[in-house]
């Protein structure tokens, strides 16, 4: 996997929805992650943290500077 994209379509979380139900708020960052450029967005594990996937950290880093509470992190 060498695309950003190919990444993207690997991704998935069985226990997204349940998170949500119980959590609905969490789904306006989902939404703002990818309204900011995120190529995918999901909740982690069963929440109620999500995270987005960008193209590159500058692209992170900006999402970041607006959605309250986030921070821009890269893999190890």
């Amino acid at each position: 996997v060498r695309r950003v994209e190919h990444v993207a379509a690997l991704m998935a979380n069985d226990l997204e929805d349940a998170a949500l139900r119980m959590r609905p708020e969490v789904r306006t960052t989902i939404d703002a992650l990818r309204a900011a450029g995120a190529v995918a967005a999901q909740v982690t594990g069963s929440g109620p943290t999500a995270f987005g996937l960008f193209p590159h950290r500058e692209a992170a880093e900006a999402a970041a500077a607006r959605i309250p509470g986030a921070l821009a992190a890269s893999p190890v």
